[in-house]
């Protein structure tokens, strides 16, 4: 069988995210024999202490109190998976949560990172939603971000945007292994974007005298990207599609995941830029804070 995921790293705080995370986790390693959990909670000594020195109360019995709650939802998440016969350990770290966090996934090498869309605030907080898009950002694997609780546990559909550039690319490669592993099918997706094109070309100084001729040129470049992106597809396979969509970027990918009830978005963090871009950081970032269903972004190697 075919493996996307060997070891997987949760982020877990006592939010609803993080909970539905644990769950979206497990099942996807419920589904890969020989994948490994790790549950982990990074404590913000940092903020804990500092506040402590500011306010002058003792931080100790306040530190010890959390690390007791979360040692709680750990084993509550070690539960769940002994259930789905998941290896797993559970972690709980001190020091700045993003740096630990990111340290961690490089020391264990991580093949996926899964964290919610938000956690708790104030003194145990986590995974905020600037939390997640940090790790998106600066992680070496994809990370996979969910929000909703009802988040489908199997990836039977995914949706993947292309563009042509090399992270676009490094997503149809996720989304072509994660497809394998799910026994499922995937449909590759292209947005115009008409008016962001019209504005950038007249932003650099030239005239659009024709919209429509425009519009027809995107899309024989864009069916020039899905042709070649269900070649691969078909390649291993796996069954496809693909549509054209004339909106924005982030709003075509929201859009056709709403419409076809796609169970995960798989992206790039980068597209191509300039007058030709078209899935770029901010795309991303927009799609992470709207989508209702998990989203999986990945970063092209260097």
């Amino acid at each position: 069988m075919t493996t996307a995921f060997g070891l997987i790293l949760v982020g877990e705080d006592e939010s609803e995210p993080a909970e539905t995370a644990t769950q979206l986790a497990v099942e996807l390693a419920a589904r890969e024999p020989g994948s490994h959990v790790v549950f982990c909670h990074v404590v913000d000594t940092s903020l804990l202490y500092d506040r402590a020195q500011i306010y002058g109360y003792d931080a100790m019995p306040i530190h010890v109190n959390i690390k007791d709650e979360m040692g709680v939802v750990l084993a509550r998440a070690a539960e769940l998976a002994a259930k789905k016969h998941v290896d797993c350990e559970q972690l709980i770290l001190d020091g700045n949560p993003l740096m630990k966090f990111l340290e961690l996934a490089q020391k264990r090498n991580a093949n996926l990172i899964v964290i919610g869309s938000h956690g708790r605030r104030g003194l145990q907080r986590l995974f905020l939603g600037s939390f997640a898009e940090h790790v998106v950002r600066r992680s070496h694997c994809p990370v996979l971000i969910v929000r909703d609780p009802k988040a489908a546990p199997t990836f039977q559909h995914v949706l993947v945007p292309v563009d042509g550039s090399r992270c676009s690319s490094a997503g149809l490669d996720l989304a072509i292994l994660t497809a394998k592993t799910h026994q499922g099918k995937i449909t590759v997706l292209y947005a115009l974007d008409v008016n962001r094109y019209a504005t950038s070309l007249a932003g650099l100084g030239a005239k659009i005298l024709d919209v429509d001729l425009l519009r027809d040129s995107l899309q024989a470049t864009g069916r020039a990207f899905l042709d070649g992106a269900l070649a691969r597809i078909r390649a291993q396979g796996i069954p496809c599609d693909d549509r054209i969509d004339d909106r924005a970027a982030w709003e075509a990918i929201d859009g056709v995941a709403s419409d076809l009830r796609a169970d995960v978005i798989i992206m790039g963090t980068h597209g191509r830029h300039g007058v030709q871009r078209v899935f770029l950081g901010s795309t991303t970032e927009r799609v992470l804070r709207s989508s209702t269903i998990p989203v999986m972004v990945v970063r092209a190697s260097e």
